[in-house]
């Protein structure tokens, strides 16, 4: 990272993702992401993979009500915005109003996978 750019496979389709964000509505960036990764591919592998494709498509299903959300209901909820940070910060809260709907431990067989969650989620994860 010294000289520059890392030439890492995943890090240059994130960068290549990065793009045009701003202009990308939530849904269309989840579904990205999911797409570049190869995400429905992957979870196959996994032993929970019929869990994991349920996830993805609850992530995209998440993703579409939120961009169909009444805008002024949002706002009056403290969510003034309809970008990524404010999708991560609702879905933050719809699991916190949920008293923690959350899927037990999953595993995984690449050791490299990445765990995507919220900023709340991921506390300890370090």
């Amino acid at each position: 990272m010294d000289q520059g750019r890392t030439n890492e496979p995943l890090l240059i389709k994130f960068n290549e993702l990065a793009e045009g964000a701003v202009e990308r509505t939530v849904y269309a960036l989840v579904a990205n992401v999911i797409r570049f990764m190869d995400l429905f591919n992957v979870v196959t592998l996994w032993p929970d993979g019929e869990q994991a494709r349920a996830n993805l498509l609850r992530l995209l299903a998440e993703a579409g009500e939120f961009m169909d959300a009444n805008r002024e209901a949002l706002a009056n909820n403290g969510f003034h915005d309809s970008g990524i940070q404010t999708f991560l910060a609702w879905t933050t809260t719809k699991v916190e109003e949920k008293d923690g709907d959350k899927q037990s431990d999953h595993r995984v067989l690449d050791e490299n996978a990445i765990v995507l969650t919220t900023r709340h989620g991921s506390n300890g994860r370090e």
